[in-house]
């Protein structure tokens, strides 16, 4: 509406002056109404690109965490897996649960367990390598992609996520440790095994105290010790 008055008083301007320009008017006749077409057509374009990318990112990220959910999560596996084809001991996954998750629900309320989920994943988003990502693969559980690492960087990265987690502080809440399972893509021979695998891994971890990671065994790291003393062994999850 502003735009359109503007246009008139331009073009009345022109008309009241002392010695018309018959020959502007005309050309600014026609030459507004294109430029407020365009100028709307640009907000248009605008608005339109604003609302595709807000619902693509409704669709691929977790409302929660902020992470990529777990479809988009499982496209950038199967992007990676294609593009390590030739390379498969470069990309490693890691399934990652947070332990006694079921208690902090039970004893302290979702609304704080929602609190534990946005902490954690936030940590390990912040611990990923180039290239990485972090997912919300169900409940308290996430995936983490892990491309262009050596054994030892893969390993060195996870025990560095468990040690940064471990010194959480929430208020209200106990200390928070997770459990890791890892796995590269050279051990299986698709990405549904390479998941597998690591769960299976996490499974481990899981039985054999928690805050701890299990993997395949490197030149520094014997796949399974924790960096500090873990807790006692006993249901082996959540």
């Amino acid at each position: 509406m502003l735009v359109a008055a503007g246009y008139a008083l331009l073009i009345a301007a022109a008309l009241t002056s002392r010695e018309p320009d018959v020959p502007g008017v005309i050309l600014t006749t026609f030459t507004l109404p294109v430029i407020w077409y365009l100028t709307q057509h640009g907000l248009t374009v605008n608005r339109e690109r604003i609302r595709n990318e807000a619902l693509q990112t409704l669709a691929t990220t977790d409302p929660l965490t902020g992470i990529l959910n777990r479809r988009a999560g499982q496209a950038a596996l199967d992007t990676a897996a294609a593009v390590h084809a030739h390379h498969p001991q470069h990309l490693w996954a890691a399934l990652i649960d947070i332990d006694h998750f079921k208690r902090v629900n039970d004893d302290l309320g979702h609304q704080t367990g929602d609190t534990v989920l946005v902490a954690v994943a936030g940590v390990l988003q912040s611990a990923l390598p180039p290239g990485g990502a972090a997912i919300r693969w169900g409940g308290e559980e996430f995936l983490l992609l892990l491309p262009d690492q050596t054994p030892e960087q893969a390993h060195t990265r996870l025990h560095d996520m468990l040690g940064r987690v471990r010194t959480l502080r929430l208020p209200g809440v106990p200390p928070v440790t997770i459990s890791a399972g890892l796995a590269t893509l050279r051990e299986a021979p698709s990405t549904l095994a390479l998941i597998d695998l690591a769960d299976r891994r996490l499974y481990e971890a899981k039985a054999a105290g928690r805050d701890r990671l299990t993997g395949p065994p490197t030149a520094t790291h014997n796949g399974g010790l924790p960096d500090t003393p873990a807790t006692t062994p006993d249901d082996a999850r959540p």
